[in-house]
């Protein structure tokens, strides 16, 4: 279904009697926060990036603009090896980065190969002050639809959830909506758990 597709399902939930109630601007925005409800919760659509920007002032690399939650970060040695990262609290890089520095006062910062991560006001801060970028693996938000023609991302089955979340906003009354609303949720869970493979982690290196 396309977003033109989604407000009309909406809109047909309440007998066409919307018009003149609400924009369908506004019942555009409500589909949008639904999808990315949908998303935050169900964690269905995946990304990664291994060129993230550093920020000096945070000592840390940019989050994607998309980022929703970390799934894992790898560190690719000289050597072509990977690393999958620990991911740690801000508190723990700290302490480690402090050692660096009381220890290796010598050592050139920037080839210190990290061991640990962790996310800290939109950045992902590595245990080491390397600027090079790790890789980011990470669940996401989707493309904001703007136009009627604009579908999202996620399979097509779980589309008329979002018009049951709309639904339930306009009216609060509707139960059934958010009850079928919560239902599409767990479905999206079961599919995301059932359709994981087996990731090989890299141990030791």
């Amino acid at each position: 279904m396309n977003l033109g597709q989604i407000r009309s399902l909406i809109k047909k939930k309440f007998d066409n009697k919307l018009d003149g109630k609400f924009s369908d601007s506004y019942i555009d925005d409500l589909i949008n926060e639904a999808l990315k409800e949908f998303l935050e919760e169900t964690l269905l659509l995946e990304a990664t990036d291994n060129s993230l920007t550093y920020n000096s002032s945070n000592d840390g690399f940019v989050l994607p603009s998309d980022f929703i939650q970390a799934k894992y970060v790898e560190w690719t040695f000289n050597s072509g090896y990977t690393r999958e990262l620990e991911s740690t609290t801000i508190s723990e890089i700290k302490r480690r980065r402090n050692v660096w520095a009381i220890d290796n006062e010598s050592v050139d910062r920037d080839a210190l190969n990290p061991s640990a991560y962790t996310i800290h006001n939109g950045h992902l801060i590595l245990d080491t002050y390397t600027q090079t970028s790790p890789k980011l693996y990470y669940y996401k938000y989707d493309s904001i639809l703007n136009n009627d023609t604009d579908s999202p991302n996620i399979p097509t089955r779980f589309h008329k959830y979002l018009a049951d979340y709309v639904c339930f906003e306009l009216d609060p009354n509707k139960q059934e909506c958010i009850a079928r609303w919560q239902m599409g949720l767990q479905l999206a869970r079961n599919r995301k758990q059932k359709t994981e493979g087996f990731r090989t982690k890299y141990i030791g290196l």
